[in-house]
């Protein structure tokens, strides 16, 4: 199929590939990714930077539709796409580079055809992306590992808009699974998140708590401040696994949260039935949530609250 990208690998195993090296597992066509070095066509999808195509690259949409990976000229020695930089005294090509977010100082080098390792000298004028290029960069690289990733997953099929596929972070978090335990569903993505918990809850004092789930939840992404709250909590049996903790301020565990989940308790004390359906949002790939939505119903009376995980909820 013209314009498709198709691993030949399982996409999850092509995915994590591409979490932990930031390359693809299999090879794409050139036409297709205006990420590379067109000195010698190799790929550069490494960090922020090195979007050095050369020239604007158009994507088949299929059934005749085309599309372009945006507009004007996407080399970085295009007098459009730079500025001139003049070396001053005690200028590096490290130091220049910081003046852009999302430039190294290889890209600096590459771009002024410069050894990495050759000083430079005071008065020597250095081609200088752009800010906006550098970001208009971004959002193209964006855009081609989101279609490469939704190709992988759709049989080589392209999304029905090409130039606007969803986000890396929307498919995955598409992706889900459900597991049940202790009573509650629990949604999970693809790299292992927890999306949404629900169920009617069940008084359980006497249920165990995980220590070392509760220590690993966030994994990278957990914060110093960060405690590893529960979706469900343990007083209403909620599950010892991981996939029903998340890392959550201390705080918030403390003081917001704990107030919705004594109600919950009051109401069950008080023979009342409870449902909820807690919904967890993230930041990117973040395996830390930045807000917690709540749905809940108090004997079919619906309520909703609306958490953002930090201190002071």
């Amino acid at each position: 199929m013209d314009g498709a990208c198709v691993y030949q690998a399982d996409h999850r195993r092509a995915f994590d590939v591409y979490l932990r090296t930031g390359f693809c597992p299999q090879p794409i066509e050139r036409k297709f990714n205006p990420w590379h070095d067109p000195r010698n066509g190799r790929f550069t999808f490494r960090n922020a930077g090195n979007f050095f195509a050369g020239r604007s690259v158009a994507a088949s949409g299929g059934g005749g539709a085309t599309g372009s990976w945006g507009s004007g000229s996407s080399d970085p020695r295009d007098p459009a796409n730079r500025t001139i930089h003049v070396v001053r005294k005690g200028d590096t090509l490290n130091a220049i580079a910081k003046l852009r977010k999302g430039l190294t100082a290889a890209d600096l080098a590459w771009i002024n055809r410069l050894p990495i390792d050759r000083q430079i000298q005071i008065g020597q004028r250095l081609m200088l992306p752009t800010q906006a290029y550098l970001e208009r960069a971004r959002e193209a690289r964006a855009t081609a590992l989101a279609l490469i990733y939704y190709s992988a997953t759709h049989d080589g099929k392209l999304p029905p808009d090409p130039r606007h596929p969803p986000s890396i972070p929307e498919q995955v978090a598409a992706d889900r699974r459900s597991i049940t335990a202790n009573g509650y569903r629990f949604d999970i993505d693809l790299i292992g998140r927890t999306q949404q918990a629900r169920g009617v809850l069940i008084a359980n004092p006497d249920q165990n708590r995980s220590r070392a789930a509760q220590r690993t939840a966030g994994g990278r992404d957990r914060l110093p401040t960060d405690h590893g709250g529960h979706y469900i909590a343990r007083r209403f049996n909620g599950p010892t696994e991981a996939f029903n903790h998340f890392a959550q301020d201390a705080n918030f565990n403390r003081s917001g949260y704990a107030r919705l989940e004594n109600q919950w308790a009051a109401a069950i004390r008080a023979g009342k039935t409870v449902r909820v359906d807690i919904q967890a949002r993230y930041d990117g790939l973040s395996q830390r949530p930045t807000e917690i939505i709540v749905f809940f119903w108090i004997d079919g009376q619906r309520m909703r609250q609306i958490f953002e995980n930090r201190a002071g909820e």
